[in-house]
């Protein structure tokens, strides 16, 4: 198969994989969830400080008073566990469930970041933007949702973000058991 015809094949499938995904339901947002290199990654237990032992863990902050970021980027399955956090969190804060399909990526510096789609039971009636913003932002870092303009937006976002994990399988599905459609009737949340 030559370039070209590669190139058409992933053109072919990126497409379909877009009207998959724009097919399963109506998604509320789409944006970026990034972290904070800046935050403490885990809580630093004194029992690593006893007896003597040096801390595995680097300073925070050099002698000179500037930040050290160190060399260390949180892990892939960090990450993911801090997403599925948020995800349930968000689903308290709101009080309705949330599906999602959601791409880990990696930014140059090999720091993770997340490219979602949201789907909120029963869709938006305002707020939501701004509780799941600040959501993300106390726990994580930096974040941009927004609401897609149409299907059409939504296949495309899917075409480009979520088909790059694909390959590697670096896309996550929530809820993690059951469907990802809401039945059409009742409120799911109890």
């Amino acid at each position: 198969m030559g370039a070209i015809e590669a190139q058409g094949e992933r053109d072919r499938r990126n497409q379909a994989w877009g009207n998959w995904v724009a097919s399963l339901r109506h998604w509320d947002l789409f944006g970026g969830l990034t972290f904070d290199p800046r935050r403490p990654r885990g809580i630093v237990h004194p029992g690593s400080q006893r007896f003597g032992r040096r801390s595995p863990f680097q300073p925070r902050i050099s002698e000179d008073g500037k930040i050290n970021m160190g060399t260390q980027t949180l892990s892939s399955d960090v990450a993911r566990s801090r997403v599925k956090r948020f995800l349930t969190i968000a689903e308290d804060a709101l009080q309705r469930r949330v599906a999602a399909l959601i791409a880990l990526e990696y930014h140059k510096n090999g720091w993770p970041h997340f490219h979602p789609l949201l789907s909120i039971e029963g869709g938006l009636g305002g707020g939501e933007i701004a509780t799941l913003s600040r959501l993300w932002f106390d726990a994580c870092g930096y974040n941009r949702l927004e609401v897609p303009r149409n299907a059409g937006a939504v296949c495309e976002y899917a075409s480009k973000y979520l088909v790059k994990g694909l390959d590697i399988g670096d896309v996550m599905i929530w809820p993690e058991k059951g469907p990802v459609k809401f039945p059409e009737r009742g409120r799911l949340w109890h």
